[in-house]
């Protein structure tokens, strides 16, 4: 799937549009976004590989939007994703410029941020 990108007024509508491919993180199609009204346009970085997303999204969205299905990982090695989405479990903690247990639910995309996976935490 590909996204139908529309700017208007400084803010942008995204809407799915047919077609084949992965995401920027090659994890998933790219239509995991609803059609609805965004912010502009930022771009984050995930262990080096470049997400698109939109100011207004916490890093959380921005990932599992672009198909990311491990945040990081437990002491024992299990991976970890995003459970309560609202700042209380911590399975979502990610290291964000170098700044450890990073809540992803919590924390909005910035332009330019480097967003890594949490291991062992």
């Amino acid at each position: 799937m590909s996204e139908d990108v529309r700017v208007t007024e400084g803010a942008v509508s995204v809407g799915a549009t047919p077609a084949s491919g992965t995401s920027s993180a090659g994890a998933a199609p790219a239509s995991r976004r609803l059609d609805a009204h965004r912010g502009v346009p930022v771009e984050i970085t995930f262990n080096g590989v470049a997400v698109s997303c939109f100011d207004g999204e916490t890093l959380a969205t921005a990932l599992l939007a672009d198909g990311v299905t491990e945040f990081g990982t437990t002491r024992t090695g299990a991976p970890r994703q995003p459970l309560c989405n609202m700042g209380t479990c911590f399975d979502c903690v990610v290291v964000v410029d170098g700044a450890p247990l990073t809540r992803s639910c919590l924390t909005y995309a910035v332009d330019g941020m480097n967003v890594e996976s949490s291991r062992g935490a």
